[in-house]
């Protein structure tokens, strides 16, 4: 039934659906690489789960293709200040051999000589957990560095930015990514489908009733998908029961919760929840196993009922 996990992974490479306008003002801020100058620094925002980091390696991607900007995506969670620069050295081609341990100077030194005034742009990713966000200044100094840093909450995030540096930051810098409606979801998930399972082992309606329970969080619905194959796998069903979707939801977040902790140094596994990447999820499971009972047992009466048709 499952064909392939990758497809099911955040980092598979698919075009992003539904996310015109965010592209494109992202794309904005990183046209001015393509005459061979520094792009806007940007802060993108928005819950988990909602395409923000996808969106900006598929973009970035694209424009290495085209007229081959140099670009990195650093994983914050749990790096120190030297850490971040260290990997922005290792990951531009030009970059010689650095030891992680060496002096914050000499690791600045050798980002410059790596960049030469070239554009590089770098994806701090999981941003809210950056220990020292004095690590921008670094960053900044030298020319034609840019950020794109991706957070959970903004103005907490800007807070903690130093006050001569949140400029570059301003209003038309950052881009909000709101949870996907419905409809969206299912345009989505079902390349997902296509590409990640054998055949179509859905029924009318699932798909609708992922996209429903998980409230708009791509990440929860594609997971919520897989689980509910692994779910179907081992209970030798040769097709998705209403049950496997019902019961796919908290299998799914589980595995979620399970892996963000996982990417965390434990110190900073609080601040993980205090941050909201997780949006409550144990509240949230409450209220979704109650509606997808609720789903389910409407779904069963659609069955039963003459005249009446399935729930979608």
């Amino acid at each position: 039934m499952i064909e392939s996990q990758y497809v099911f992974k955040d980092d598979y490479p698919t075009p992003i659906l539904h996310r015109n306008t965010e592209l494109n003002s992202l794309s904005r801020a990183l046209k001015p690489t393509g005459r061979g100058r520094r792009a806007e620094d940007v802060l993108i925002h928005g819950p988990s789960g909602v395409g923000k980091s996808a969106s900006a390696r598929w973009l970035l991607r694209d424009l290495r293709q085209r007229w081959g900007l140099e670009s990195a995506n650093i994983e914050c969670s749990g790096k120190t200040r030297n850490g971040i620069i260290h990997e922005a050295v290792t990951k531009h081609s030009d970059s010689g051999v650095v030891h992680r341990n060496q002096p914050r100077d000499d690791l600045v030194d050798a980002l410059a000589a790596a960049v030469d005034g070239d554009p590089y742009v770098l994806v701090l990713d999981e941003a809210d957990v950056i220990p020292d966000l004095d690590v921008l200044e670094d960053l900044f100094a030298i020319e034609g560095v840019s950020v794109i840093a991706i957070t959970h909450q903004q103005v907490e995030w800007l807070n903690r930015v130093d006050r001569d540096l949140r400029p570059h930051f301003h209003g038309e810098s950052q881009i909000e990514f709101r949870k996907y409606g419905g409809d969206e979801l299912v345009d989505i998930l079902e390349p997902r489908v296509e590409h990640g399972l054998t055949g179509d082992p859905t029924q009318s309606g699932h798909l609708e009733w992922i996209a429903d329970e998980t409230g708009g969080v791509a990440r929860w619905a594609i997971k919520s998908v897989l689980s509910a194959a692994e779910l179907a796998l081992e209970r030798n069903h040769d097709h998705f029961h209403d049950e496997d979707i019902a019961d796919s939801f908290e299998h799914a977040m589980q595995k979620i919760r399970k892996a963000n902790l996982r990417s965390l140094p434990l110190p900073h596994q609080p601040l993980r929840s205090l941050h909201g990447n997780s949006r409550n999820w144990t509240t949230v499971l409450r209220h979704d196993r109650s509606r997808a009972s609720r789903f389910r047992l409407g779904r069963i009466r659609s069955r039963v009922e003459p005249g009446c048709e399935a729930a979608d």
